[in-house]
């Protein structure tokens, strides 16, 4: 599912209107040239709403031992879009325009939306459960700081999630 924008979800958004959500088309991918040390992937999302576009990641993992149970890694990932997918959720039509503060902004290329780095750590809490926290950053590209709609070039992002297998 490719997520939509809601005007009322961020100030920046008023005039704008809401970009409705979307199934899509999911494709996943995974390698680990030497196992659960590199880890290299990639994915791609279509929407099935053409006018929201193809959004895409890749990125390498690279683990390693700490303590007992408890494992590091560094991570560092791009995320892609096409030009359709830039116009839908940072570009500014002209009847936008007309309702919002910002001024037009027409998407004119595809490219790299963000770039980003993390650091982390996995700690197996038995054999089916792990809990993975990491902190980073993610850095807008020059192509995407050009909407009015970005007002900030990087910020700082964290996760925390519990993983559990099932066998």
């Amino acid at each position: 599912y490719m997520m939509g924008r809601q005007e009322k979800a961020d100030p920046r958004y008023v005039g704008m209107g809401n970009v409705a959500g979307s199934a899509m088309s999911y494709a996943w991918a995974e390698w680990q040239p030497i196992k659960d040390a590199i880890t290299l992937y990639g994915n791609a999302g279509n929407s099935w709403h053409s006018a929201s576009g193809t959004l895409a990641q890749w990125g390498a993992t690279l683990g390693f031992p700490l303590i007992n149970q408890v494992n590091g890694f560094v991570d560092a990932s791009r995320y892609w879009a096409n030009e359709r997918y830039v116009q839908q959720y940072y570009g500014v039509t002209q009847s936008q325009s007309q309702t919002s503060p910002y001024g037009v902004f027409n998407a004119h290329m595809s490219g790299t939306l963000y770039a980003n780095v993390q650091m982390g750590v996995a700690i197996e809490l038995d054999h089916d459960m792990d809990l993975i926290a990491s902190h980073g950053r993610s850095t807008a590209s020059a192509m995407l700081m050009e909407s009015p709609l970005l007002n900030q070039k990087s910020q700082a992002m964290s996760t925390l999630l519990l993983s559990r297998r099932f066998h």
